[in-house]
Parts: structure tokens; sequence; C-alpha cells
């Protein structure tokens, strides 16, 4: 193939651009006006070579690809694409950062997760859970997918992988009582903390959006909280108003007085400090839950006062279905449905006696 820049015929140079190049033993010719036509069709012209001659596969590198895929997953939280941004590197680095992605095996992927279920961290030798590697493999199941779909693979070689990494069922545990919550608030010493940890626990907004709210966010005489969460999947998620309790009312009338406007109100709750300290302070009324999980006790005790969908609104949820599968309790009218069914009286039986020693 090559682009001569010129149009000769009968030995006359004539204006244009040629490009001439040899296909099933056959010359073969064609002439542009404009240069930049010419360029466009040399290029892909050169693809479709580069094609044909990899079994019909674009010979894209892991470095492009991964630069592509994380443009094209802009509309996902920073969290969740520095977490593919660091999946696709650790594989590039192990694999090549030139090779491209067609030639990527599925010994490849089980040596991946095979370095990836130790790790080291200051000369000491952690072991990764069996939850973190199965995130690991969904991400680069994804990967492939989308790289198949583009013409840069055939078929995906996570789906070869002998041995699976599977997420570990999660231990739910037990919510707190409305004593074991007061219990805390009152061991909370600071003043602020108390008033976050309370918007916490009533509205179920999270962390990082509590530790943002600022007075322009809070409206008194409706008495309502509206802010954006941060996590979320949606590229325009649109604001979330929420309702505030009435006893925090005063407590904020105060805090305003005492913080410049363009101030968040509690920058210290990003901190588990306060949490910790309260924590202990308290008796430790419960050990496995955290600050993440006022979200799920506010919305717990909200289903007792409020109805589901007025929850949902609340916690910015875009179905009753996803609070009802997440942070729903029990039905209390379900509960008291469930007693009338029969179910035969048990009679009191003596206690097993011990066997006697020989």
């Amino acid at each position: 193939m090559n682009g001569t820049g010129k149009r000769v015929i009968r030995g006359r140079t004539m204006p244009g651009y040629c490009v001439e190049w040899r296909e099933s033993g056959r010359h073969r010719t064609k002439v542009f006006t404009l240069k930049k036509m010419a360029t466009q069709f040399m290029r892909a012209l050169t693809e479709r070579f580069e094609r044909e001659s990899a079994d019909g596969l674009l010979p894209v590198t892991m470095r492009d690809a991964s630069r592509e895929y994380l443009l094209s997953i802009e509309t996902l939280s920073d969290s969740v694409k520095g977490e593919y941004a660091t999946m696709l590197g650790l594989l590039a680095a192990q694999v090549g950062q030139d090779r491209p992605v067609a030639r990527v095996t599925t010994a490849d992927i089980e040596e991946y997760l095979r370095a990836r279920s130790t790790w080291n961290r200051k000369g000491e030798t952690r072991k990764t859970s069996e939850s973190t590697l199965a995130k690991h493999y969904s991400y680069l199941r994804r990967f492939f997918h989308w790289a198949a779909k583009r013409g840069y693979c055939t078929g995906t070689p996570t789906e070869g992988v002998t041995v699976k990494p599977v997420a570990g069922a999660k231990e739910l545990a037990a919510l707190p009582t409305d004593e074991d919550i007061a219990r805390l608030i009152d061991a909370i010493d600071d003043t602020r903390m108390k008033v976050a940890a309370m918007i916490g626990l009533t509205t179920g907004l999270d962390r990082g959006v509590v530790a943002s709210l600022k007075a322009q966010h809070f409206n008194l005489g409706e008495r309502t909280i509206t802010a954006q969460r941060r996590k979320t999947r949606r590229s325009n998620p649109g604001n979330l108003v929420v309702p505030i309790h009435g006893a925090l009312i005063t407590p904020l009338r105060q805090l305003f007085d005492r913080t410049l406007p363009a101030r968040p109100l509690f920058p210290g709750y990003m901190f588990r400090a306060w949490y910790r300290n309260a924590r202990q302070a308290a008796g430790a009324p419960w050990t496995e839950l955290t600050v993440a999980d006022f979200r799920k006790i506010a919305s717990g005790r909200s289903q007792r006062v409020m109805p589901l969908t007025s929850v949902q609104r609340m916690l910015g949820h875009s179905s009753a279905l996803t609070t009802s599968r997440h942070y729903s309790p029990v039905d209390p009218a379900a509960q008291q449905a469930f007693d009338r069914l029969t179910l035969p009286i048990l009679e009191d039986t003596p206690p097993e006696t011990q066997p006697k020693s020989a």
C-alpha cells in the first residue's frame, strides 16, 4: 500500500491524491481531491487489513483499551472509577502494557487472582478476603465483555477461570434499640457531633453528605434539608429533600449563629474518632455497627411511623422495591397476621437427663 500523493494519467500529473494498494493479487487505485480524505481512507484501509490478519480483531493494547474503558465509565462514582483504574493497571503491569487485549488468556486472569490473594503492607503479608477477590473478578469480566463488543477480543478469558472467587454471605448485625441510641447520643461530648449524629440517625443521609452540610442547605421554616447524594451512578442525581426532626431546630439555630455561612457545620463528622469514643463511653451498646449503618437504622426506625413510599423518597431510592429489599424491617401487619396461623401447642417436656457415668 502506498500513498503517492499525485494522480498520474498517461504520463501527465493531474491534481488530486492517489492511494495505491494490492488486494487479492490485484493492483488497486483510488484518487481523492483532498489530502485529508486520502489520509482517512489509508487509515481505514490499514485498520481493515490489521483486523483481517488478526482474525477480525483490532490489535488494541491493554494501555489504550484501559484508557478508553475508563472514559466510558465516567458517570460512575470516583471511588468505583478508582477501583477500576487500579484493577486495570495491575493487570496491564502483569501481562504488559503493549500486549493486545485479544492475547490475554485465562491463565493470565488466574495468575492475576492468585497474585491478588495475598498482598504486602509494611513488610507484612496479608490475605485478601474472598469478597474482594470476587469484586476484582466481576470488574475483569465487565471489562472483557466491553472489549468483546468493541471487537478487541473474542469471548472473554474470565469465563474459563477454573476457581472463581465467591463473595461470602455478609453477617447482618442486629439493629440497636431506642435505649441504646439514646445512650450513645448522651455519650457524645461535642455538640456539633451530637447534632450531626442525630441528623444521620433520623434522615439516613450519608456520612459525607452530613459532613458537607452548610446553613444554606437547611430550611428551618419548612423543617427540611436539601442535599445531594454523591454515591450514585446517575450522571444527574438531582436534589434530595429530607425532613428535620423538631428536636433539632433549636440546636441548629445556635450552630448557625456560631458558624460562617460558607463553612460546613459538621466537618469533623467524617472522622471516626468521635464515634469510637462515644461508643466506649456508652458501654459499647453495639460493636458491629458503624457510622455507615446509620442509614440502615434511620430507615428501620422511620418505617415504624411513616409509609414505605415516604421512606423511599427520604433515602433517595428510585423505587420502593429497593427500600423494601435492603432496609425494611418486619411488617407489623404481617407479624400480627402471622400469629393467626394454626400451630400445634407444644407441651412442656422435662429437661434431658445427663447420662450416668460408667
